[in-house]
Order: C-alpha cells, then structure tokens, then sequence
C-alpha cells in the first residue's frame, strides 16, 4: 500500500516488468496510463507517470498533485481523501513519443486510437494496488461552526 498526503506528489513503485505484455517494443516506448477508483464514492481518475524509471524489479513514476486534473500531464487531484484502488496499464507504442497528448496517447484503458507507428496502444493491466491519501495535519475535510447559545433554556421534569 502507498501512503500519500493529499497536496503532494504521488511516487509509485510497482512490478510492471514482470507483467509485461508487449516485449517486442524497448522500455523507452512504455508510457504508464494510472487509473485511480475512489473505494467510498467510485469516483474514476486516469493520470500517466512521469520521471518513469523501469528495472527489471520494479518500476518507478511520479504523479504531480494539482486542483485540477490533466491525463497527459500527469496532474491528479485525489480528493476526497480516503483509500483510492490503483490500476497500471501498459501502453506502447512502436516509435518513441515524445509529449503526449489526445492524438497519440488513449484517454483511459478502453480508448481505441487509430492505428499509427506514433499511437499508443493499451496493451493491458499490469499492476493493481492501494494508496491511502490522507489530509495535512492541521486540514480539516469537515469544518463545523459553533453556535453560541445567548438566552436561558429550563427544562422541566413532569411531576
């Protein structure tokens, strides 16, 4: 399980290499689409890594935290805070890419692009796993407004 506060970047560290489908292409033409499932509300985000470094244990990425969310950019915004399920799709592709964006990067797992040398396909998921964001210390999700009573209130027991 991941532990992230809500406001800061999010590091990811899974075994996507031992799941990997498409091993024809190198690791250089990899990008990493994240789909994030609030477990209370079932809200749905999707986010690619950045700064992804691939090994042959264990692959890293980053995700920037931002208020508003952009799939190719890697900016998510995972609130409510709570724990959020986590999918890594691979995408591949034949030539390396450099930006992505809507043309040549699909959206989500069940996105179909035309197929082109520069398109990404989603080859399926390799790694699923748990991340717990919770909020700074001192932030309340809640906040509540005390009203201050100004008059006496009596209450009588019946005789």
């Amino acid at each position: 399980m991941i532990h992230n506060t809500l406001g800061q970047t999010i590091n990811i560290i899974g075994t996507t290499e031992e799941s990997r489908i498409n091993t024809t292409v190198p690791t250089t033409n990899l990008r990493f689409l994240v789909k994030f499932t609030n477990e209370y509300s079932g809200k749905v985000l999707y986010s690619y890594g950045t700064n992804v470094v691939v090994k042959s244990r264990f692959t890293k990425m980053d995700i920037a935290y931002n208020t508003t969310n952009d799939v190719y950019r890697s900016r998510i915004n995972l609130s409510p805070a709570g724990y959020w399920k986590y999918e890594i799709f691979e995408v591949s592709y034949i030539v390396n890419v450099g930006e992505l964006n809507p043309t040549n990067a699909p959206k989500t797992e069940n996105d179909v692009l035309t197929v082109s040398d520069e398109n990404g396909v989603v080859e399926g998921r390799v790694d699923i796993g748990k991340i717990n964001v919770v909020r700074a210390d001192g932030t309340k999700e809640v906040e509540f407004t005390e009203n201050v009573i100004t008059e006496t209130i009596y209450i009588y027991a019946p005789e």
